[in-house]
């Protein structure tokens, strides 16, 4: 639904935007992704995300507003990388959807470095934001879909 949203308010939609602004869409979401990484929210998030959820009462309603919290935490690890990311370096790219999924992975699964890798990941997204927003250097992956 992200992506379609994006499409459905951007003058030509994603595509036509993302190619007329090419360096400062790169470069702007690159830098949203890399404050969000590094923001106290995705932090705290990414430990709440990862750790185990604790058996709770036996009610069902209170399992599942539990389960429905742990959800949400869950959604806003990935929101850099896939919901500001994804739209526009291209859902249908398959590098990319490699690359933003193995990031996601990689910073869940090991509990005691997973922190230090989204810090990585969101200081190289920051500095490459702002490489491409200032420098306007020939982006040799295609961004387009």
């Amino acid at each position: 639904m992200v992506p379609l949203g994006f499409h459905a308010v951007l003058p030509g939609g994603i595509y036509g935007f993302t190619r007329a602004h090419t360096h400062a869409v790169i470069g702007g979401v690159l830098v949203l992704t890399g404050l969000y990484q590094l923001s106290t929210v995705k932090q705290s998030r990414l430990r709440t995300c990862c750790a185990r959820v604790e058996p709770g009462p036996a009610r069902a309603a209170d399992g599942q507003k539990k389960g429905f919290e742990h959800g949400i935490s869950c959604i806003l690890v990935c929101l850099g990388p896939f919901f500001f990311l994804m739209p526009f370096f291209g859902e249908m790219n398959y590098f990319w959807m490699v690359a933003l999924t193995t990031v996601v992975t990689v910073e869940r699964l090991p509990p005691t470095w997973g922190r230090e890798f989204s810090s990585a990941t969101g200081a190289v997204s920051l500095i490459a934001g702002i490489i491409v927003l200032l420098l306007r250097p020939p982006l040799p992956i295609g961004f387009v879909m």
